[in-house]
């Protein structure tokens, strides 16, 4: 937190999508409604992507999926339950921003490293149109430009 806040950013305010509620579900309206009360458009949006195209905790197999991407969805967050995921680990219960509050941003940039992210990337790209990895829907939505940096 501290490193980030240097320069003009001494003024950010870190929200965090945490919160002492058991799980969650039970603690998504708390954050919400944190969300609520900032910005309305985000300036910047930096977001990685998992090896099965996941980003922002919104994996493939996660049972709130749909409604995560749907991009006339009106919540900022979402809990997920990804218990069906491998890439979600120790952790498949998390708080996810949704994809319509994502690209409520000025710019997006997501960051990712390996020749398998790569490939993922390229196909998602290639194919302009659907895809089963999550991440084609942030890159085939129109609203906001969206780069990409990739490192071995």
């Amino acid at each position: 937190n501290r490193s980030f806040r240097i320069n003009h950013a001494k003024a950010a305010t870190l929200v965090s999508l945490k919160c002492d509620a058991e799980t969650p579900q039970k603690g998504w309206k708390t954050i919400e409604n944190r969300l609520q009360h900032i910005a309305k458009q985000w300036d910047l949006v930096v977001l990685g992507m998992g090896e099965d195209g996941h980003f922002a905790s919104l994996f493939p197999t996660a049972q709130q999926l749909e409604q995560g991407l749907s991009l006339n969805h009106n919540q900022h967050c979402i809990a997920i339950d990804a218990t069906e995921s491998e890439h979600a680990g120790m952790y498949p219960l998390r708080m996810s921003l949704t994809l319509s509050s994502i690209v409520n941003s000025k710019k997006i940039i997501v960051l990712i490293t390996g020749e398998k992210k790569l490939q993922i990337i390229r196909e998602v790209l290639e194919q302009q149109a659907g895809s089963q990895y999550p991440i084609a829907a942030l890159l085939n939505q129109k609203q906001t430009p969206v780069e990409i940096y990739w490192a071995e």
